[in-house]
């Protein structure tokens, strides 16, 4: 049997909670600048009419010793979380088997990204392959692509707006 180990495991309208997180980071290789991006679906239990996508960036300027973050959160509706395959889309942001595009703002700032990746190793589980479908334990973390390549597109990178 294929597994797609990056594929969504929200169901729609499940009563019991969920919480699921992608979380793309990558530091530059020879120079200290580094972001953290992450693609969630959160459903509190018991309440799924309250269902909801998050989206968290972070950029850290390692040269001027600057952090920028944004979080925003969004409507389950506007988002789409696949289950046959790593594609999620939370607003306008996407992720996706080779890319990662978006951007995030607050009153303060905003935070945009173009980027592309390759390369890499197999998804790396963290536990036994048969316990990421138990009920527990509840966090199952795995690292979906090890030691991929990110590149920029369009010379864009992770841009702080401030």
């Amino acid at each position: 049997m294929s597994i797609d180990w990056n594929a969504a495991r929200y169901a729609t309208g499940q009563a019991s909670g969920f919480d699921e997180s992608y979380f793309q980071r990558a530091n530059h290789p020879t120079r200290p600048p580094a972001f953290w991006i992450r693609y969630t679906s959160f459903c509190p239990a018991g309440r799924p009419a309250d269902a909801r996508g998050e989206l968290w960036t972070i950029y850290f300027d390692g040269e001027s010793r600057a952090v920028a973050a944004v979080q925003q959160t969004m409507p389950l509706a506007d988002c789409e979380f696949s289950p046959p395959q790593l594609n999620v889309r939370l607003g306008d942001a996407t992720l996706n088997a080779c890319s990662l595009r978006g951007r995030a703002a607050s009153p303060a700032r905003a935070l945009e990204w173009s980027l592309d990746y390759a390369g890499g190793q197999p998804p790396l589980l963290l536990l036994p392959p048969s316990w990421y479908e138990r009920a527990l334990p509840k966090a199952k973390a795995l690292v979906g692509r090890p030691n991929a390549i990110l590149t920029d597109t369009a010379d864009r990178r992770v841009v702080v707006i401030a």
